[in-house]
């Protein structure tokens, strides 16, 4: 499930050069808002209200790319600032 799923494809996210589009036909400028810089805002908002850094980067698709060193990642660090 996504919150901007693509448009022909609910099972796919939308592009970044789409959401890139929308925000350009909403006014804000390239150096002012980007589609990561949603996911990022996001990120920080939802942790500042406590949910877990975890489940952020999970729906956030962070996973660790290599399934060997997945394996034996056990922990995720967290450093607030």
């Amino acid at each position: 499930m996504y919150v901007f799923h693509g448009e022909r494809d609910h099972d796919r996210p939308m592009s970044d050069n789409a959401i890139r589009s929308a925000l350009r036909r909403m006014g804000w400028a390239n150096g002012e808002m980007t589609p990561h810089g949603f996911r990022a805002m996001a990120s920080t908002i939802l942790d500042n209200m406590g949910y877990k850094q975890e489940w952020l980067e999970r729906r956030l698709a962070h996973e660790e790319a290599n399934n060997v060193k997945a394996a034996y990642k056990r922990s995720m660090a967290h450093v607030s600032t």
